[in-house]
């Protein structure tokens, strides 16, 4: 059975890895310094460098959620919407987005969609154009705002220094 050496300081007996969780150590910087010969006492007393600190997570940029608003005989409304106009579940109008076919109601009337993408916020799906008319902003700052990859609350401030409509 492998076991893992245990060092003992202060009277707690851990692995190498719990001492380093426990000191919110880089467990690769304690074993450099037993390595180097430091003594237990000595590597597990020692302040951390700053070099020798664990890097800091980190945050993966999250883009705003998009979702898509489908136009339809001149109205414009999210997936979730026609599936409950049209009494579907939302995988069927997916299918007919995904194969480019147009939805058959049970009347037999057809409905083709127009795909726009939409901009989700606080649980409203918008398209850029709404949400810069909205924002007071142009079209193109909107889009500009979301390619600069700022943050949500950023993204959808209202634009203090435009004049009022």
């Amino acid at each position: 059975m492998n076991r893992l050496p245990r060092y003992t300081y202060q009277g707690v007996t851990l692995p190498l890895r719990g001492w380093a969780k426990r000191l919110g150590a880089d467990l690769r910087a304690l074993e450099a310094r037993l390595a180097r010969g430091w003594s237990v006492e000595q590597t597990l007393a020692t302040p951390l460098a700053p070099s020798e600190r664990p890097p800091a997570p980190a945050v993966p940029y999250r883009p705003p959620r998009t979702s898509y608003i489908l136009e339809a005989d001149g109205r414009f409304m999210t997936v979730k919407d026609w599936a409950r106009e049209l009494n579907c579940p939302r995988h069927a109008l997916y299918a007919c987005l995904r194969f480019n076919r147009p939805f058959i109601r049970r009347d037999g009337t057809r409905l083709t969609f127009t795909r726009h993408r939409a901009f989700e916020h606080d649980g409203i799906a918008l398209r850029a154009c709404a949400w810069a008319a909205r924002l007071r902003i142009s079209r193109d700052a909107f889009l500009q705002r979301i390619s600069d990859g700022l943050g949500e609350a950023d993204i959808y401030r209202a634009n203090e220094d435009a004049p009022d409509r």
